[in-house]
């Protein structure tokens, strides 16, 4: 199926609570499939089974593997997005070397809390139309750092906000998709980098 033709988005929005734990039964289930069995093995049948739910019930809401998938990483991306805002909105009063450790930190945990699955859903955005919407996500992200760094009065902050935003992301996908991560080791690599780059040694 091709991406023109593919079901990326949910069939219905749930309403009232009962159908909102349904949907959120069927994300947790498609996350636990993905992560015990692999992409390649991903259906809607065994989402179903693993929800507990008839399959009639979860073609209600999602009309292919497809929209499950596109709903887990909007709902992942969301709120990664939601907590590098907070984090931002923490950093005010602070010195740059805590806004950048907080930030930092922010980062890797919001990846570090579903390390297996999101190498799965690296995998998955490959085959899904959802270009647009990550780079939506990376400019509103790189525009949060970039206040940030506005207010310790770095030179070119929308610049140096988006070049430390992908250097931090290349080096968190790859410490959660090549081997065993030490999250204190990941956060000092990356302090170190953005350090580097920003040339504040």
């Amino acid at each position: 199926m091709t991406t023109q033709t593919m079901q990326t988005k949910p069939r219905k929005l749930p309403v009232q609570r009962r159908s909102k734990d349904v949907v959120e039964a069927i994300l947790l289930a498609a996350g636990r499939v993905l992560v015990e069995q692999g992409y390649a093995s991903f259906n809607t049948n065994r989402v179903a089974e693993v929800a507990g739910v008839s399959i009639g019930s979860l073609y209600q809401y999602f009309p292919s593997k497809e929209s499950i998938l596109m709903s887990i990483i909007e709902q992942k991306r969301e709120k990664l997005l939601a907590n590098m805002k907070n984090a931002a909105a923490q950093c005010v009063g602070r010195d740059l070397q805590g806004s950048l450790e907080l930030l930092v930190v922010v980062a890797i945990e919001s990846k570090g809390s579903w390390p297996r699955l999101a190498r799965v859903l690296a995998l998955a955005e490959h085959d899904l139309p959802i270009a647009q919407a990550g780079l939506d996500l990376k400019s509103a992200i790189a525009n949060t750092i970039s206040i940030v760094l506005s207010e310790h009065d770095i030179d070119h902050p929308e610049t140096a906000a988006r070049d430390i935003m992908y250097l931090a992301d290349a080096l968190i996908h790859a410490a959660y998709t090549s081997r065993p991560t030490d999250l204190k080791i990941l956060r000092m690599n990356i302090l170190n980098a953005v350090k580097g780059y920003l040339r504040i040694f």
